[in-house]
């Protein structure tokens, strides 16, 4: 008995070894000479995140655990890419011989990854040759002739795949719904582009959204591409419309209610709700007051993909909570002057982060100079920081002659790169912030001038 036992524990053993190893997929990275940024490892769906430090990682390679074929999505520096991959393969990903900056996977002829490999071409393509929102001055009718000439050869490609033996039925499924998922956005994104256009409302026939029907929101693969993803997020704000709400953060939480209603209680809702709070949160205000949204989510979320994203999205916000030392940053006047934020102290602070390319931040701009004039013998400083690049520092110089702007008028010169971009965690302008006299954070995202709440936060810090 003893050795029968003994027997079945080298049996279990072996197979459990092997088992393992037979799901065990190696990405090797060929990445010598490149620069040190990092290569980001992801597959949703099963909670797959990782990561391989260029300038410290002597190993160059990342093993993944999958209990069947999968679409692995990995990012280096701006570049995005896909690569299908089997339990116990071996990939090796290497510099591209056509651009050294990017990188490439080896795929044989009418292969899962050479597929991969053409749509990624031909949508680029298409996407040079047919500009979307060019494409939306016109009637609906004729912009619908206009996607089907855009992608009358990814089409041709997916019906290729379709009809090669071979193949993962559910590969070729996935690459279907990445075709259907590309052209539901532009078809989504028609009726706001048309109005931006004609300055009103388009007449969209009945079927204009009918391929739509084809896509399964719940199916875990739409988490496989970007274009997947992306249509999810914009199916979820489908007519939700910005304008019809006071203010953005409203906006979003009317998106966040709807992705309980439009999926079940899966995978694909946790993400598309974690999309929908970072948005939330990056652009409509940060982490003030959503505490029990915050400790809910993190509740009810299991999948690793989505928890290490989310603690990564949230974690820069909490140091810019209400009451948090305010952090300091500092830009150049047009003489040339040195300014830090903290010689204000003693006064509120209000502060606009914007550059003269950027469309919403000069379109406050008159509402700014209002708030100015109303407030202009109070206890408060207004300090616009420009994230302009240093070469168009003449160009600054002359819009804010011109525009007469008023206040303290800085100049990081660093553009993206500047302090208070990475002190406040901005991740589009304009943003605006708003510091108490005694250089503590009142709101690290402020209304905009614009906003009728701005009055009401003066007035509930005493201004």
């Amino acid at each position: 008995m003893k050795n029968l036992f003994l027997l079945l524990f080298v049996v279990i053993t072996f197979a459990a070894c092997k088992n393992d190893s037979a799901n065990t997929t190696s990405l090797d990275f060929d990445v010598a000479n490149m620069d040190n940024s990092e290569i980001v490892i992801r597959q949703i769906a099963n909670g797959i995140l990782d990561t391989i430090d260029l300038k410290s990682a002597s190993d160059k390679s990342i093993d993944l655990k999958l209990a069947k074929a999968e679409i692995v999505n990995f990012t280096h520096g701006r570049n995005s890419y896909h690569v299908y991959i089997k339990p116990g393969e071996r990939i090796k990903i290497h510099k591209s011989a056509e651009d050294s900056t990017k990188l490439a996977v080896d795929a044989d002829t009418h292969s899962a990854n050479d597929f991969i490999k053409r749509f990624t071409e031909i949508k680029s393509a298409a996407s040079k040759k047919y500009n979307g929102l060019a494409m939306a001055k016109t009637e609906p009718e004729a912009f619908l002739d206009s996607i089907n000439n855009k992608y009358q050869e990814l089409s041709s490609l997916v019906a290729d795949c379709q009809n090669t033996k071979g193949l993962d039925p559910s590969f070729k499924k996935s690459l279907k719904t990445r075709l259907l998922a590309t052209k539901g956005v532009d078809l989504m994104n028609f009726p706001a582009m048309y109005h931006y256009h004609f300055e009103k409302e388009a007449s969209l026939p009945d079927n204009f959204f009918s391929s739509l029907d084809d896509i399964n929101v719940n199916d875990p693969a739409l988490l496989d591409y970007e274009e997947g993803r992306s249509y999810g997020q914009t199916f979820v704000g489908k007519g939700i419309n910005f304008m019809d709400y006071d203010n953005i953060s409203s906006y979003f939480d009317a998106i966040l209610d709807r992705v309980d209603v439009v999926f079940d209680k899966n995978v694909n809702r946790d993400f598309f709700k974690f999309s929908q709070l970072s948005d939330k949160i990056n652009f409509g205000g940060g982490v003030d007051g959503m505490d029990d949204i915050i400790t809910d989510f993190r509740a009810d979320v299991s999948n690793v993909y989505i928890q290490k994203s989310f603690e990564s999205m949230v974690k820069p916000w909490e140091v810019l909570k209400r009451g948090n030392v305010a952090p300091d940053f500092s830009g150049f006047t047009r003489d040339g002057k040195k300014v830090n934020i903290s010689e204000f102290k003693g006064k509120h602070v209000y502060i606009d982060v914007w550059a003269t390319w950027c469309g919403p931040c000069i379109r406050e701009i008159p509402s700014l100079k209002k708030v100015e004039k109303a407030y202009h013998d109070k206890n408060i400083e207004f300090v616009s920081i420009s994230i302009d690049e240093q070469k168009d520092e003449e160009k600054w110089k002359k819009f804010v002659e011109e525009k007469e702007l008023g206040g303290q008028q800085i100049m990081d010169g660093n553009a993206w790169k500047s302090d208070v971009v990475a002190e406040y965690n901005i991740k589009g302008i304009p943003r605006f912030i708003l510091i108490d006299e005694n250089g503590k954070i009142v709101k690290a995202d402020a209304p905009r001038p614009s906003d009728e709440t701005l009055n009401g936060l003066f007035e509930e810090i005493g201004i």
